[in-house]
């Protein structure tokens, strides 16, 4: 596991791959989690997770791959807020 400090955010960076078996703790990467259910419409779908981050209530999910765009969901209760981006035509 890498840390590292991001406008002044602690950031962790971790690489699955780093694991030796198949499970883990999560109590050895953090000291305390919440489990936050995210809103589900059209709109807010998502395939996979490349980054998340949580900034002033709001929770930026980053799904490159699938959904191709960023989702915002508020901290607070896992309610959809809008996306950024869109699938383009160009090559």
């Amino acid at each position: 596991m890498m840390m590292s400090e991001v406008d002044s955010v602690e950031t962790i960076l971790w690489d699955c791959s780093e694991l030796e078996k198949d499970s883990f703790y999560l109590s050895s990467i953090v000291s305390d989690y919440s489990l936050l259910q995210f809103e589900t419409k059209d709109a807010s779908l998502f395939g996979g997770i490349d980054k998340l981050v949580v900034h002033d209530g709001l929770v930026y999910l980053l799904d490159r791959r699938y959904a191709a765009k960023i989702l915002i969901f508020k901290e607070s209760d896992g309610m959809f807020v809008q996306n950024i981006g869109k699938i383009g035509g160009g090559p």
